[in-house]
C-alpha cells in the first residue's frame, strides 16, 4: 500500500525495489531536501518532480509542503498540489484548505483534488468546510 505498486508476490521484486528507495534516498534525499528551499524555481521544480517517483520516504519530505503550497509561484504551487497527491501525506491539509482560495483556478482546482485524494472525503470547495473536516479526520 506505502509504494501504490503492484508487484506481485515475489519478495525479490519488493526487497529490490526498497533497496532502491533507500539508496536513493540516502544518496539523493538531502539534496532535494535542500533544493525545494531553493530560491531558483527550477530547482524546487525540479526536486519535487523526483521525490513524486519515490514513495517509501515521502514523510521525510511532508515537512516542507506547507511552504512550497505559499510559494510564490503558481506553477509550484500546482505541482506540489498534483505531488501531495501522488505522496498522500496529510500533513499539509491546513495549507490545502487555504489554497481554496488561491487566484489561480488551476491551483484550487489541484488544491481540491489533492484534498480529496489524501483524506477519501468529497467536500465542495469551501475552505470552512475543509478546515472542520481536517480537524475531525486528524483525531480520528
Amino acid at each position: 500500500r506505502i509504494s501504490g505498486l503492484d508487484l506481485g508476490a515475489a519478495a525479490e521484486r519488493w526487497s529490490a525495489w526498497q533497496q532502491d528507495e533507500h539508496d536513493w534516498f540516502v544518496k539523493c534525499g538531502p539534496r532535494a531536501q535542500r533544493e525545494l528551499r531553493s530560491e531558483i524555481t527550477t530547482d524546487v521544480a525540479g526536486a519535487l518532480q523526483e521525490i513524486a517517483r519515490h514513495r517509501l520516504y515521502r514523510d521525510e519530505f511532508a515537512p516542507e509542503f506547507p511552504a512550497l503550497l505559499r510559494h510564490r509561484d503558481v506553477a509550484i504551487r500546482r505541482l506540489a498540489c498534483e505531488v501531495l497527491i501522488q505522496i498522500g501525506t496529510s500533513e499539509s491539509g491546513p495549507a490545502l484548505a487555504e489554497l481554496l482560495q488561491d487566484g489561480d483556478e488551476a491551483v484550487r482546482d489541484a488544491a481540491l483534488r489533492a484534498l480529496r485524494a489524501i483524506t477519501g472525503l468529497d467536500l465542495a470547495p469551501d475552505p470552512y468546510l475543509w478546515r472542520n473536516a481536517l480537524r475531525r479526520f486528524e483525531v480520528s
